[in-house]
């Protein structure tokens, strides 16, 4: 399989045939927001939805082979974590072109399904999960993009604040409004944010800074 998304489930399955996101919000979304590339979505409450969009590689796998390996990987994952910490919501094969939805219990079934360390919720507990914030990050405003970056003590001194960390492969949606995007991301919407198009190449982690 060529790559065009990132190391979790579906590239892991193909590859190694195993399952080795206080107060009101500011305001509403203008529209339900649908990806076009791999993404990760966290409402406030309930399951961690990943979207993957593959372009398969047929000279390996087809279409069919594929779809059975993602449902045994789940299924399994499912036999140890119980019922529903992994959910396939769809799966969609068009010639090459392979788009798979999950619904994840919580972001710790994600990770363990995925064997990655992301993370969502306060600044203050990522902080305590070993998380540095050791890059430079835009102050977000009304859906505008500040031109100068900041260093990451500014963000962190707002503990109020939640943060979404994935890697540089997804784009994100959050369930509050962006304050803060690091440096390797850029703003999609209010509440959406994208690798920048040079971060997959970099790798590192992807942070999303919003508040409630």
């Amino acid at each position: 399989m060529r790559r065009t998304g990132h190391r979790a489930v579906l590239t892991a399955v193909v590859l190694l045939a195993l399952w080795t996101v206080s107060g009101c919000s500011r305001q509403e979304p203008e529209e339900e927001w649908v990806p076009a590339q791999s993404a990760l979505q966290a409402p406030k409450e309930g399951p961690v939805t990943e979207t993957l969009i593959e372009t398969l590689d047929e000279d390996y796998y087809d279409s069919a082979e594929l779809e059975k390996m993602v449902r045994d990987a789940v299924s399994e994952f499912d036999s140890a974590n119980g019922p529903q910490a992994v959910e396939i919501i769809s799966f969609t094969a068009e010639g090459k072109a392979v788009n798979l939805t999950l619904n994840y219990r919580d972001m710790d079934a994600y990770n363990d399904f995925n064997q990655v360390k992301f993370f969502n919720g306060p600044i203050l507990e990522a902080q305590m999960e070993g998380f540095l914030f050791d890059c430079e990050f835009y102050h977000v405003d009304a859906g505008m993009v500040d031109s100068d970056p900041l260093p990451g003590e500014i963000p962190l001194a707002r503990k109020q604040y939640q943060v979404f960390i994935s890697d540089t492969l997804h784009a994100v949606e959050v369930p509050g409004d962006i304050v803060y995007i690091s440096t390797n991301a850029k703003l999609l919407g209010s509440r959406v944010a994208a690798p920048a198009d040079e971060a997959a190449a970099e790798g590192g982690y992807l942070y999303v800074i919003y508040e409630f």
